[in-house]
């Protein structure tokens, strides 16, 4: 009978791992709130190795005169498509350091 509570209490504080909550809030450094901001957790604190994929569509449309959606995660280097689902003609770029595209004038025939 010690034994089967020695090995009992050996295994409920062994490595097992539990799930949790976790709350994140990112402010600016005037304590506001950042709206539509992206937080990547690393589990053990390293990233993914091998391809990420998520399972949404890899597209934002322009729609209305803005884009919908507003804010799309997407994994490095993937595809993105820009349909034109309004009546006018977009320019879409991006100048950012590193993730620098453009896309000229177009309508609906370009995705």
């Amino acid at each position: 009978m010690k034994r089967l509570a020695t090995s009992l209490i050996a295994l409920s504080i062994g490595g097992y791992a539990h799930a949790g909550d976790l709350t994140i809030s990112v402010r600016s450094v005037d304590g506001k709130p950042v709206p539509d901001a992206v937080v990547m957790v690393y589990p053990n604190g390293q990233p993914t190795k091998g391809p990420i994929k998520f399972p949404w569509a890899y597209r934002i449309s322009q729609q209305n005169i803005q884009f919908n959606p507003f804010m799309l995660v997407v994994p490095v280097g993937a595809d993105v498509q820009f349909p034109n689902l309004d009546k006018v003609r977009h320019h879409v770029y991006s100048f950012s350091s590193g993730n620098k595209f453009e896309i000229k004038l177009y309508g609906h025939e370009v995705t």
